[in-house]
């Protein structure tokens, strides 16, 4: 019980961007689960763990978490955490500008989450990150593809899954140098990742505004974005 709490007092102190104490808190949950052989929430801290060091740029850290935790994870054959892995590997790779390696976790995320159990949930997440990867290789021809396999069901665009679909579409229409339309769309997608409280999505969409209006010579709400 004392390791559970630990466990999610670190999600709590991650979410509010207190890292230090996260990580403290990961860390000695993490040696409980060790002692406890509790191969499954070892998983689990070690996906935390690779997240938490993702987003403060330690990508060789997250990678030996995200590797020992997919091995793991292998082991106890949980597709559902294996996706999660991966995707997060697709998320390292965006950031560092490696298009090859998000494009190629994003596809190896997607063939496991077929044979998992939550097929409806993971499938526009992967459409969706797929067609924002295309469109950074100016590949709109398989960017349209996955978004039109998006716009095929109405729960991938609504929902918890608007946020993402919202997010294609801008960056289809600045890749189209429709830019009005992108400024709408990214105002919108911010509204939306405003009230997920999710300060590196909203970091993410006051960057986006900020290129499209440094784009558009707009420099007095490029700097406030």
């Amino acid at each position: 019980t004392v390791a559970i709490a630990t466990f999610y007092k670190g999600y709590v102190l991650s979410d509010t961007g207190d890292f230090a104490g996260a990580s403290e808190n990961f860390q000695k949950a993490s040696k409980i689960f060790t002692k406890l052989k509790d191969t499954m929430r070892m998983v689990g801290i070690k996906n935390s763990l690779s997240i938490l060091y993702s987003q403060n740029a330690f990508y060789e850290e997250a990678k030996k978490e995200r590797d020992e935790g997919i091995a793991l994870a292998k082991l106890t054959n949980k597709n559902n955490i294996l996706v999660s892995f991966y995707y997060n590997a697709a998320t390292d790779a965006k950031k560092q500008g490696n298009l090859e390696d998000l494009i190629k976790y994003l596809h190896i995320g997607y063939e496991t989450s077929m044979k998992s159990d939550r097929i409806p949930f993971y499938e526009p997440i992967f459409f969706s990150g797929l067609a924002n990867a295309y469109i950074k290789t100016d590949s709109l021809e398989k960017a349209n593809y996955y978004l039109n396999e998006l716009e095929k069901k109405e729960d991938y665009i609504s929902g918890s899954n608007e946020e993402n679909y919202i997010e294609v579409q801008k960056n289809m229409a600045f890749a189209k140098k429709e830019y009005s339309e992108a400024i709408r769309l990214g105002l919108q997608h911010l509204t939306l990742e405003e009230e997920s409280h999710s300060w590196e999505d909203i970091k993410n969409a006051e960057a986006f505004l900020a290129k499209t209006y440094e784009t558009t010579r707009n420099t007095n709400e490029a700097y406030a974005h």
